[in-house]
């Protein structure tokens, strides 16, 4: 025995025993013994399927879960090594098939319906052939087994060229069955088949000039595609059977676009108002408006006077259609969703205004789930027919303004879908852009108690539309250029408002995008600036940025807004790139390396030291009075958040150390001493460390500010105290700003030059220090005791 012969006997005898080993028991073992079948096939597809073919023909009683998997095994090799087998081989597999299909009249799917997919697989290659074998067991006059048409059927979408030669003729063997037909199986499986033949036909004719033969034409078929569609739509689209009429009315949509014109006009008035009030029926949606799309896309591009009269019925009932939450685990579901879509598409082409009104009075409605489906439609029609509905943008944009204060929160979240879809196609500019995109910040923001409530379901929906706010914001920012122009002064704009300011990372992480296109411009908010009242200057962004970073860990604040400035450098000063080129990524990799490790005291030190090289470097008086007095502005956006402001008085502070304007100075201690008042023990240290910073160069202004203060807020108030009623209130603020002076006047010993220091202290202010530090514990306690009480 030759080594090829051999070779050839040993691959047998493991098909041999791999086909024998399918008989067992356990699935897993079947569905491995499979696999070795399938991977031995690459190679060897012909003897597998032959050994296959001849141990069936060797066995008639296998049982059913043996031969499933047999049948099953030759499927798969077939439709993965179609190409390679021999024609021999082809021809056996065609007439087992034919044979394994057709020998009982019962349906039996688990092993008819693999067999069905031998011969669709191999009619990828051999269309003449599996058809031949197939129209041998369909002869006129004797209804044929359902199997044989299913398999022509599912041929004709599997190979559309080789199937259309065959399609007339075929048609012309059914046709004088299908008046006759009573079984609704029967009826099934003739409509499904007369829908593929008809949907290859108009695939052959798409693609003309690739296909064998150019000269096919749609008169060609239109007599039996007539005859068949009078009987499938005026009598089988009747049948009480939900799942044949489904197929009936798939085979009516394939059927539509190759009837005549004439015939089409005459249809439309009949078919349409059957569709919609097959609607009422207990037949699946999707099937219903896939047909009706079909019908609509014929009767409008022909004459639309014939969809005209049934207009209003026909938007009313798909609108009602349109889900206001499409469900993806239920497929059918989100198709005949978008199907109903694709039909606003297809009547918005030649009824515009009729769809437009319908759509801003639906989006008027008080009725959440109206409001919803109006912008389902309206981001559809934005993002598939941009061209067609262009001359009623103006008016779908004014509505969608209108919506922008919504509080039922799905509407947001299908707003916002609606805000995307105009952003995309570059609608958003003006005060339009504006106002959306400030309602994608508001919405970045966590939501106050308040509005989430104890509704666990509505706090859960208030968080998912945060993140999707997040993450809408920044893939606007980063994929949609349209938008850029507007997105850059206002989310300047909105980093510079106290609301948005939990939304500040957010909105720092967008402007490190865009920032970074434009990092080598100068001057980049011009083209823009009408978006926002006042043009922003370096001082307004620098100062807001100082002070949020008093939070660096804040949301992940820190390295976004570190990031954008190293990238807005050019905006604040030409002098400072190579400095903040340096500087901001050490200050990046600090809060990087010690963020679970975190130490405030440092990361103060860090960042002041930081703003005062900037000073340092720019080193121009103006320059540094200018972020000072902005910085001032600001004190007030920092009502609600004492750490941030303890940050501003403390860059305050580093700015009048590098300031000679005493009249700057003397303003600037006054609005840091004037955070004595505050409510907690933190933003009393941030006061006197702010102090204690600027006694560093006016150590003799600081001490006579601090003077004043104590002879106006303690000596004058407590004797004040003495001739009234004891007041809580009062006196809590009397004691916490004695705690606070009493903090400036350390962090003044400690900042201050010694030599300069001594010389200043008066014997009142030491005598007085001491005295309020023997006082200090039970004064302490006190504030404490009250702050918790709730008095402010």
């Amino acid at each position: 025995m030759t080594d090829s012969r051999a070779k050839d006997f040993h691959i047998q005898v493991i098909v041999g025993t791999l086909i024998e080993a399918a008989a067992d028991r356990d699935h897993a073992v079947r569905e491995v013994v499979i696999t070795s079948l399938r991977r031995i096939a690459q190679k060897h597809a012909s003897v597998v399927l032959k050994d296959m073919v001849a141990y069936r023909m060797r066995n008639p009683k296998l049982t059913a879960s043996h031969l499933i998997a047999l049948l099953q095994a030759m499927e798969q090799i077939c439709k993965e090594r179609f190409q390679d087998i021999d024609d021999d081989v082809v021809h056996q597999l065609i007439e087992f098939s034919v044979e394994e299909m057709t020998q009982t009249a019962d349906y039996l799917p688990d092993q008819q319906l693999p067999t069905s997919g031998i011969l669709v697989a191999l009619g990828q290659a051999h269309c003449i052939e599996v058809m031949e074998g197939l129209l041998r067991q369909f002869q006129p006059g004797v209804y044929p087994h359902y199997t044989i048409l299913h398999t022509m059927g599912a041929l004709a979408s599997a190979n559309v060229f080789g199937i259309v030669p065959f399609v007339k003729a075929t048609l012309g063997t059914m046709l004088p069955m299908v008046g006759l037909l009573r079984n609704d199986a029967m009826k099934q499986v003739f409509s499904y088949t007369l829908g593929r033949f008809c949907d290859a036909v108009s695939e052959y004719l798409a693609n003309i000039d690739h296909a064998p033969d150019p000269t096919v034409k749609k008169e060609a078929f239109s007599s039996e595609i007539n005859i068949a569609y009078d009987v499938l739509a005026n009598t089988w689209i009747h049948i009480r059977e939900p799942k044949v009429c489904e197929t009936v009315l798939q085979a009516i949509g394939l059927m539509f676009p190759l009837l005549p014109s004439e015939k089409v006009t005459e249809q439309v008035p009949r078919l349409v108002p059957v569709l919609l009030g097959l609607y009422r029926r207990s037949v699946d949606p999707y099937p219903i408006t896939q047909c009706l799309s079909a019908v609509l896309d014929v009767a409008l591009s022909l004459n639309k006077s014939t969809v005209e009269p049934l207009l209003d019925n026909l938007q009313n009932i798909m609108f009602d259609l349109v889900c206001t939450s499409p469900d993806y685990a239920q497929p059918e579901t989100a198709k005949n969703h978008y199907e109903v879509l694709r039909c606003f598409n297809c009547i918005a082409g030649h009824f515009l205004d009729r769809v437009i009104e319908l759509l801003i009075q639906q989006l008027k409605n008080n009725n959440d789930r109206e409001r919803i489906k109006a912008l389902f439609v309206v981001t559809h029609l934005v993002n598939s027919s941009e061209n067609l509905i262009h001359p009623r943008i103006a008016n779908l944009l004014t509505a969608l303004r209108n919506m922008l204060g919504e509080h039922n929160v799905k509407v947001k979240k299908v707003l916002l879908k609606a805000i995307v879809a105009f952003a995309s196609h570059g609608y958003l500019d003006g005060t339009e852009g504006k106002e959306c995109v400030e309602f994608i910040v508001k919405h970045c923001c966590p939501h106050p108690a308040s509005v989430v409530g104890k509704d666990l379901n509505n706090s859960s929906l208030l968080e998912e539309l945060q993140g999707t706010c997040a993450n809408t914001l920044y893939l606007l920012a980063t994929t949609v250029p349209h938008i850029e122009n507007t997105l850059w002064p206002v989310l300047l704009h909105c980093l510079l408002a106290s609301q948005y300011t939990p939304a500040c990372s957010h909105i720092a992480r967008c402007l490190v995008y865009l920032a970074t296109k434009r990092k080598d411009q100068l001057n980049f908010t011009e083209s823009s600036a009408k978006l926002i009242q006042e043009v922003i200057g370096p001082h307004v962004i620098l100062g807001r940025c100082l002070a949020l970073l008093g939070c660096p860990l804040k949301s992940g604040r820190g390295i976004y807004i570190l990031q954008f400035l190293r990238n807005y450098v050019l905006n604040v000063s030409r002098h400072l790139k190579p400095l903040w080129e340096k500087k901001i990524p050490e200050l990046v990799c600090h809060i990087d390396r010690c963020k679970d490790n975190w130490d405030e005291r440092v990361w103060e030190d860090h960042l002041l030291q930081f703003l005062s090289e900037t000073l340092t470097e720019v080193d121009e008086e103006k320059w540094s009075v200018g972020l000072g007095v902005k910085l001032m502005e600001q004190s007030s956006l920092y009502q609600s958040y004492p750490e941030e402001r303890g940050m501003l008085f403390k860059c305050l502070a580093v700015i009048v150390c590098h300031t000679t304007d005493t009249q700057f100075i003397s303003q600037q201690l006054d609005v840091i001493l004037s955070s004595m008042r505050q409510n907690s023990t933190n933003e009393s240290k941030a006061c006197a460390r702010a102090v204690g910073i600027c006694a560093r160069s006016h150590l003799e202004l600081v001490l006579l500010k601090l003077e004043k203060m104590r002879k106006e807020e303690l000596i004058r108030k407590s004797s004040r105290l003495l001739n009234f009623m004891k007041d809580v209130k009062h006196e809590v603020e009397v004691e916490r700003v004695r705690l606070t002076l009493l903090l400036c006047y350390g962090e003044v010993a400690l900042q201050a030059s010694d030599t300069q220091l001594l010389p200043q202290l008066e014997q009142g202010v030491a005598q007085w220090v001491l005295q309020q530090m023997q006082t200090a514990k039970g004064s302490l306690q006190l504030y404490h005791r009250c702050c918790d009480s709730g008095h402010p």
